[in-house]
């Protein structure tokens, strides 16, 4: 695992808290898995381009403002793990 993947999950939580509402294709696997709350209730993670897509617009459904706090990102064999909460 490089530093630099590791170093693109924080460079994008920044834009994303400075107000760029975009997640660009090209740093996300397709095989990105994310879990929150919102996907224990429909009883599966969110998958995929199109399911961080979703999660996005499920959380601007739910809240008028809201920010991406990273607490660890680190390297994992192939992958990046990132543990954060929205507030």
């Amino acid at each position: 695992m490089s530093k630099r993947n590791v170093e693109v999950v924080p460079a994008l939580v920044e834009r994303w808290n400075a107000g760029v509402r975009e997640v660009p294709s090209e740093h996300l696997d397709p095989g990105i898995e994310l879990e929150t709350p919102f996907s224990s209730v429909s009883g599966r993670p969110y998958r995929g381009y199109a399911g961080i897509e979703r999660w996005l617009l499920d959380i601007d459904e739910q809240f008028s403002v809201w920010r991406i706090q990273l607490d660890d990102v680190r390297g994992a064999s192939d992958a990046v793990i990132a543990l954060g909460r929205t507030r």
